[in-house]
């Protein structure tokens, strides 16, 4: 924005803009891939018994 700003002749103004509906959907795709990769290990995890999963070395 400073970098915008220093090359524009006195006088104009420089108004950003923020794209909320794009910024929301990135957001939004980003929780839900984040919730997935979370969720698919853990639920792989419960399955396993616990003396199993001390005892395995992978």
């Amino acid at each position: 924005m400073l970098g915008v700003m220093s090359l524009v002749v006195e006088g104009m103004t420089v108004r950003p803009v923020v794209p909320w509906g794009g910024f929301l959907l990135i957001l939004a795709g980003a929780v839900v891939v984040a919730v997935i990769a979370s969720a698919l290990p853990v639920r792989r995890a419960t399955k396993l018994n616990p003396v199993e999963g001390l005892a395995r070395v992978d």
